[in-house]
């Protein structure tokens, strides 16, 4: 999921008229709420910490914004149960915004990691703990199809979550070897980027759940451009 896209609710904040204070914070929540919703997240909810908000409005300067969602559907990827949180938000007129620190979470759906793979008739579950899943495709054995099942470790690794096989076996339960084994490896491992993602900013984290993987990213000093 695109950080990028929810931190657009910073100039939607910025921008916002001063009308007294709790009518600002308002006008300002609502106003990024449609921008965030024009951008593809689905019953954006936008929250403003710290006080007085007007004080902070007038510096351009926000303590903490947090951006809720049900889901996001843009061209780069979809995620569900979306929830992000900028603290020492920084917005300066006609500058770059800052943000000291920056963490995100979503839930990014089996079938989405799939898609993006390009790896067909593949299929994942969660495995026996919260860093594996279990894969099943169907390979050919000896002219006839046959299903493999592969216990895969899930993990961040930078901008990517990424999954890799670590034993194979036979729908029946039977042991995979060989030759098979090597080529195997190679079709199911599935490295899932998370695009757009701004400098500064990483995966931290990665859970198979029920639903998909749980995705966490964090970054530190982040700047971000472009945003209008």
């Amino acid at each position: 999921f695109r950080v990028r896209t929810f931190l657009v609710v910073l100039l939607g904040l910025a921008g916002a008229a001063v009308a007294g204070g709790r009518v600002a914070k308002h006008l300002a929540a609502g106003e990024a709420e449609s921008r965030l919703a024009a951008q593809g997240l689905a019953d954006p909810q936008v929250e403003v910490g710290g006080f007085p908000f007007l004080t902070q409005l007038a510096a351009r300067e926000f303590s903490e914004v947090r951006v809720t969602a049900s889901s996001l559907d843009v061209e780069q990827g979809t995620a569900r149960d979306v929830d992000v949180t900028a603290r020492g938000v920084a917005a300066p007129s006609g500058g770059d915004v800052t943000l000291a620190e920056v963490e995100g979470r979503g839930l990014v759906t089996y079938d989405e990691v799939v898609a993006r793979a390009g790896v067909p008739d593949l299929r994942m579950r969660p495995g026996d703990s919260p860093d594996t899943v279990r894969m099943t495709t169907t390979v050919q054995v000896l002219g006839e199809p046959v299903d493999v099942v592969a216990t895969s470790r899930v993990r961040a690794s930078g901008r990517t979550v990424r999954v890799t096989p670590r034993s194979f076996e036979l729908a029946d339960g039977s042991s995979v070897g060989g030759s098979l084994t090597r080529s195997l490896g190679e079709r199911l491992t599935v490295v899932y980027p998370l695009r757009d993602l701004p400098e500064g900013v990483e995966v931290r984290g990665v859970r198979a759940t029920a639903g998909g993987f749980e995705v966490t990213v964090r970054g530190r000093d982040v700047v971000l451009s472009d945003l209008g």
